[in-house]
């Protein structure tokens, strides 16, 4: 049986507290945070691919690149010839005196971001390290890498700075280690890189949409403490002025409550089933999907978002792979089988997705769990 209590109030003693609240709520997170968007449309977008390699270059290129009303827009295709084939943007953060960007005062980079065809992408923030980098030479400024899984729905991503790592091949382009350089330091940011991620296909036409990039700087613990303080001791006070101490203040109802589940929860239970029972369909897509189970690519991307916190391409990887895992700890089929059996039409496109998911090749995977 479900209750239903009523308490005698007075509102308007709540009013005011409730005020003060959340003005001093306020004032505390704006003193503590803040925020600076990076104007891209005003500034010298450059384009690179792995033409420009020195040795083995490749074939790939960037197709285009517009300004436009909602943002940077690029499309570019990968091609063999390059070991690892690339195309990407650049753009430069030194402002017109030739000052860094200094990113110290924040804590994270946030992209609103998209993908057409679902692939990942890779961010780079090159810094400039005055005990290693060289003016003269742009490959000798320090790239931090962040690997970013997209969605064909525009969505932002935040970043937080210490998650960006150093790339292995810079060290070993300027024959450096890991006690040649001191931590990162934020103050000297002299660009942003986007390029085609580890999932990109070969042959296949991609177009990257950057809507909005900004930095924010999150209100600190501190702030929040105080804040659930202030809340708490204005709430004591509230109670203490508004509860009455009588034995005749509560009427209480009661009522069988109806069993009734949320149409969200019915069409993600539908997404999730097909999902289960589909998902060794190379042929399966957020649009094949969507006409079979009778739903817009647009809800079901917003159910996945809000029910499972992935995109569709994240949950479908994640399925391929954990099942991928099992059969190669389980059996002992050929790679190339187990890749084709989860749904994947490519062994070096389930390579390299497997690697980026584990940060291992599949057969390291089975070496290490043992399956022979």
């Amino acid at each position: 049986m479900q209750k239903i209590g009523r308490k005698n109030l007075n509102i308007k003693l709540l009013f005011i507290p409730g005020i003060i609240i959340a003005v001093l709520c306020v004032i505390l997170i704006r003193s503590s945070s803040r925020i600076q968007e990076i104007n891209f449309k005003n500034r010298q977008i450059t384009i690179y691919d792995d033409r420009l390699e020195s040795n083995n270059a490749g074939n790939s290129e960037i197709i285009s690149m517009d300004k436009c009303s909602t943002g940077l827009q690029f499309s570019y295709i990968l091609k063999p010839g390059f070991a690892f084939p690339y195309a990407g943007i650049a753009i430069p953060l030194k402002d017109s005196n030739g000052n860094f960007l200094d990113c110290t005062p924040f804590d994270n980079l946030n992209i609103h971001i998209s993908s057409k065809r679902l692939f990942d992408c890779k961010v780079y923030l090159k810094v400039f390290d005055t005990a290693v980098s060289q003016i003269d030479d742009p490959l000798s400024e320090r790239y931090l890498k962040k690997d970013l899984i997209l969605d064909s729905v525009p969505v932002t991503i935040s970043i937080p700075f210490k998650e960006f790592t150093e790339s292995e091949w810079w060290y070993q382009k300027n024959n450096l280690t890991l006690k040649d350089v001191a931590p990162t330091d934020f103050s000297k940011v002299t660009a942003l890189q986007i390029e085609s991620g580890a999932t990109a296909e070969t042959g296949v036409i991609d177009t990257i949409t950057i809507s909005k990039i900004y930095l924010t700087k999150s209100a600190n613990i501190y702030t929040l403490i105080a804040i659930v303080i202030i809340t708490i001791l204005l709430i004591t006070f509230i109670l203490i002025k508004t509860v009455p101490f009588s034995k005749n203040s509560n009427i209480i109802i009661t009522y069988d409550k109806k069993e009734v589940s949320n149409y969200r929860d019915i069409d993600a239970q539908r997404i999730s089933a097909y999902l289960a029972e589909n998902f060794s369909d190379p042929q399966l897509s957020i649009l094949t999907m969507g006409e079979t189970i009778g739903m817009s690519q647009k809800k079901i991307a917003k159910i996945m978002n809000d029910v499972f916190k992935m995109s569709f391409k994240q949950y479908l990887t994640s399925i391929r792979i954990h099942e991928a895992k099992r059969l190669l700890q389980e059996t002992d089929r050929l790679v190339i089988d187990i890749a084709m059996t989860v749904g994947f039409n490519s062994i070096s496109h389930f390579n390299r997705v497997f690697k980026t998911a584990t940060q291992i090749s599949p057969l390291e995977f089975r070496k290490r769990n043992n399956v022979t």
